[in-house]
Formats: C-alpha cells, structure tokens, sequence
C-alpha cells in the first residue's frame, strides 16, 4: 500500500437529510483493507438500522454527544470518547439519542466499498426491502433475519 496524504479539502463529503458524513480514508485508498468516514447525526435523527456484516469488523469512535448502539441483544448508550468494536456476524444498529446529535468515526476492515453504500442510501429511501436487501448486500450488509443461528 502505498502512503497517501489525504488533505482535509480534498476528501468527499455528502449530506443528506439528518445527517452528513465525511470520507476520511476510503476503500479505493487502502485496497479495500479498510475505510474510515465521520458521520455526523441531528438530534432526533435514524442512524443504522438493525443489520449484520459476513466479513467486516466494524468500529465505532463517539466523538461528540452520545449514541445508542444495539449489540449483544440490548441498547447500550455509547458516549463521547466510547468505542464499540462490532465482528463480523454480529447483529447490530445504532442511533443517536433523541435529544442530542452525534459525530462519530466509522472504521470498517475489510473495506466493501462502503462509500458507494453511503451514497447509495440517499437515493433508497423508499424502496421495497426486497430492493434494500439487495442493494445492501453488494456491500456486505444483511438484515437480521437471515443469519444463521
């Protein structure tokens, strides 16, 4: 892998409504082997919903404000300078809390491309979750339901 400097100015951003994110180190910048995005979350606003990963490790860094992140079966309230680390085959969401919004750091390792998932979900808010699931899984993302017990 070659060493890139990544200037502030020079990284994707994209908004969308509730929320916003930036693209701090992408999969196209590591082959894939990670990625690491700021997302930023208005109070009242929907973070992840329930879902799992067949190969990526995920990492969540709080920032700013606090999360509730489902993991191991429950919600768990996440606050700034928390870190949640989530393997693969684990179900898990997060949101922030209703009356104050977040910044987090989302680290995913291997790195499925999930910018073009990011930037994908502002153009599937109404979509059957037929199409959902589908969209999702060319970014290894899965829906509850079909994880094997």
């Amino acid at each position: 892998m070659n060493t890139i400097l990544n200037e502030l100015n020079s990284k994707q951003s994209l908004n969308n409504p509730g929320w916003e994110g930036v693209f701090d180190v992408t999969s196209e910048m590591t082959n894939q082997k990670l990625g690491l995005y700021t997302m930023t979350y208005a109070a009242n606003g929907n973070g992840a919903e329930l879902h799992y990963h067949k190969l990526m490790l995920e990492i969540f860094n709080v920032l700013e404000g606090s999360i509730s992140v489902f993991i191991n079966g429950e919600w768990k309230t996440v606050n700034t300078g928390g870190t949640v680390i989530i393997p693969p085959l684990t179900v898990h969401g997060f949101k922030p809390l209703h009356d104050v919004g977040c910044k987090i750091q989302i680290l995913f390792s291997p790195n499925i491309k999930r910018e073009d998932f990011f930037l994908g979900l502002a153009h599937r808010s109404n979509v059957s979750d037929k199409d959902k699931y589908e969209f999702w899984a060319k970014y290894d993302q899965y829906p509850p339901h079909t994880l094997e017990a």
